[in-house]
Parts: structure tokens; C-alpha cells; sequence
């Protein structure tokens, strides 16, 4: 699949309505044929290139603690965003991640049985993305009610299945790293998955997943944790 370079008006936009409060969705509808997934990426490296600031906020006590009585009632993630909504799924879902190190929230790994199962309509369209060389995000763009991970976690379940083709490269290899991505990783690596494995998942390169396990723990302090500012 081909893709069409950024130009200078569309940054100009995305930064103005980025600042103006607009989110990925909003901004989307003002840009034919740019998807909500690909402008989430285009903020990140607009952020990375000093054209706008991050919006990521310091996360306080009382965030924290509504955010862990919804997680013990069983809320799912988008239950909590509608109590959250300054606050994105992934972002969330990193700040769950965090309190789960704290030992502050109980870990909820449920078996690939109690997931929802995929229908044949979704694989289809994922298939087919894929086969065009749709990035992660853009196949999340079109699998409404399927989570980031949850795709890429199929996509590495087909993979393995020989349905689809594992990529040799990643076009966007070069793309900054999310924290939704960050925290992807460290829940694999805690499942054992190899840095094969989980560059399959995520559409990256082995050496870039390496790379990205290397700083990673190059960033944790020595008794192994990771420091608050990591689960913002």
C-alpha cells in the first residue's frame, strides 16, 4: 500500500487542532484519508521533532485511586476511560500496568479461552490489511471494539499459523515508540515471547525490538522498577 508523505499544511493542522484539545478521532474527520491510527502516529513524531509539547500529565493520587477501585469492580478498560476521559485507553492502559508493579492493583491475565472470540468477518479484514501492508495502527482503525494489543497479539497468533506472511521489515521501523508499544512489550516479555515473536506483533524489526528491551532496562533503577514518569 502506498503512502502519501505528510505535507507542511497537514502538520500545520494536525498541530493547531492538536492544541486546540482535538483529539485523534476529530482530527481525523478533518483529514480525508488519514486515519485516526496514522495521525496518532504523526503526533508522536511532531512531539519527537519539537512541533508540539507532550500532553502527558503527571498522574495524581486521586486518579490513581478511582482508577484502582474500577479496576478491583472488574470495569473494562473503556468503562474506565468514560470515568477518565482526559485520559486515553493507552494511556490508562500503562497506568495499570504501573500500579500492577506497585502491587496496588491485583494482575488479570485471562487465558486466550476467556478472550472474546475473533469472528470470521474481523480475521478477514485483518488478512487483508495486512496483505496490504497496513501498519498496527491502521488495522486498530478498522476493528472497532479490538484493542491494540489484542490485534497485535492475533496478528502474531496468524503469523505462527502460516495464514499470513511474517514481514521481513518494518516500513515504519522507524516510527517513535508508544507507550502503548512499551507496555506490549514488557507484558510479552513476561510471557516468555521472544524478540522474534514480539517484532511479528508489532510490525517492528528484531534489531529494533532488541534495541528497545536494551533501553528499557537501561532506564530501571536498581531494585528492577521502573520510575513513576514510565507509567504516565
Amino acid at each position: 500500500m502506498t503512502r502519501t508523505r505528510w505535507s507542511k499544511l497537514e502538520d500545520d493542522l494536525i498541530c493547531r487542532l492538536r492544541r486546540g484539545g482535538a483529539d485523534f478521532d476529530a482530527i481525523a474527520r478533518q483529514m480525508p484519508g488519514r486515519t485516526a491510527g496514522a495521525i496518532r502516529v504523526r503526533v508522536q513524531r511532531l512531539i519527537a521533532n519539537g512541533r508540539l509539547a507532550s500532553t502527558r500529565a503527571t498522574w495524581s493520587d486521586a486518579e490513581d485511586e478511582l482508577l484502582c477501585q474500577l479496576r478491583s469492580a472488574n470495569d473494562s478498560l473503556e468503562a474506565i476511560a468514560e470515568r477518565l476521559p482526559h485520559r486515553t485507553r493507552g494511556a490508562l492502559a500503562v497506568r495499570i500496568g504501573y500500579l500492577i508493579r506497585q502491587g496496588r492493583i491485583e494482575a488479570r491475565w485471562a487465558p486466550t479461552h476467556e478472550r472474546r472470540p475473533w469472528t470470521a468477518r474481523e480475521e478477514s479484514i485483518l488478512v487483508h490489511l495486512r496483505a496490504r501492508d497496513a501498519t498496527l495502527d491502521e488495522i486498530v482503525a478498522r476493528l472497532p471494539g479490538r484493542t491494540r494489543a489484542a490485534v497485535a497479539r492475533r496478528v502474531a497468533a496468524l503469523v505462527e499459523d502460516g495464514v499470513i506472511p511474517a514481514r521481513a521489515h518494518a516500513p515504519l521501523s522507524h516510527r517513535a515508540w508508544s507507550p502503548e508499544e512499551d507496555e506490549l512489550v514488557a507484558g510479552m516479555q513476561r510471557a516468555g515471547k521472544t524478540p522474534e515473536h514480539i517484532a511479528q506483533a508489532l510490525g517492528r524489526t528484531v534489531p529494533s525490538v532488541k534495541s528497545r528491551i536494551a533501553q528499557r532496562l537501561r532506564r530501571r533503577p536498581a531494585d528492577g522498577r521502573r520510575p513513576p514518569d514510565e507509567g504516565r
